[in-house]
């Protein structure tokens, strides 16, 4: 019988090297029009996508509530606030290049970055959306992004993850994945239970997602980053206007060619 328990874990870390990081971080929005968040969620997409062969998958993710668009000055405020919600994605191309544009479009729809979906899950009168949210955060994996620690823990410092919970709480997820930044170093934490999972698959998993980053940094994918329509959140464009706004500025190109 397996235990997915909170004493009952194992983990594979992985890192990029200190130049790989800070030129991802450098070249996220102007190369990849991407923030460093949507690039590791793309990739850890692909990467379960391959795994799962599944077109629409859905996981939950977990935020501290200070990102961009919390819309209140939080500055003067102690700690964290904790944001909980899923994240579904239909992934209609398998590449890559196709994952992003699936990514960036799902984070667009998310009221203020997740908190809203957060909030009601506790403070909505309507009981029937709490029980709808909390069915939607039945998912197997969870989604972590720190951000920088170096500013918290100062460079040079050793960072470990640790659970609050007894080591006989039942762990919430299969898999937890957890993303920061350490020491300049971008690294990816995969917390795993041996009883259900063989550290071998989950140690090619987390493979998989940093060599996809590794791709991404040699320039094997670059060329091909699809535009979505939360790259132009002015022009208020749906999937289907970007494609014949694209389609129409190809007949242009190839009628100035002639």
């Amino acid at each position: 019988m397996a235990f997915n328990t909170e004493g009952n874990f194992a983990k594979v870390v992985l890192d990029l090297s200190e130049e790989e990081t800070a030129e991802l971080q450098k070249n996220s929005k102007s190369v990849f029009r991407s923030s460093l968040n949507e690039l590791l969620l793309a990739t850890l997409f692909h990467t379960l996508q391959e795994w799962t062969k599944q077109r629409d998958f859905r996981l939950n993710m977990e935020g501290h509530g200070r990102e961009e668009g919390f819309g209140k000055d939080a500055s003067r405020a102690v700690g964290w606030f904790t944001s909980f919600f899923p994240l579904p994605v239909k992934l209609e191309n398998t590449a890559l290049t196709g994952t992003f544009a699936a990514v960036k479009q799902a984070l667009e729809k998310l009221p203020t970055n997740g908190l809203a979906i957060s909030a009601a899950q506790y403070l909505s009168r309507s009981e029937t959306l709490r029980n709808a949210i909390h069915e939607t955060m039945k998912n197997d994996v969870l989604y972590y992004y720190l951000g920088t620690l170096d500013a918290e823990y100062g460079n040079g410092m050793e960072y470990q993850l640790i659970s609050s919970r007894s080591p006989q709480a039942h762990r919430s997820h299969l898999l937890d994945i957890t993303a920061y930044i350490l020491n300049s170093r971008l690294q990816l934490q995969w917390d795993f239970c041996p009883d259900l999972h063989d550290a071998s698959i989950i140690e090619d998993l987390a493979k998989q997602q940093l060599g996809s980053l590794q791709d991404l940094l040699n320039g094997k994918i670059q060329a091909d980053v699809e535009y979505s329509p939360a790259d132009f959140p002015l022009a208020d464009l749906t999937s289907e206007s970007l494609e014949k706004v694209a389609n129409l500025l190809a007949e242009i190109d190839v009628a100035e060619g002639l």
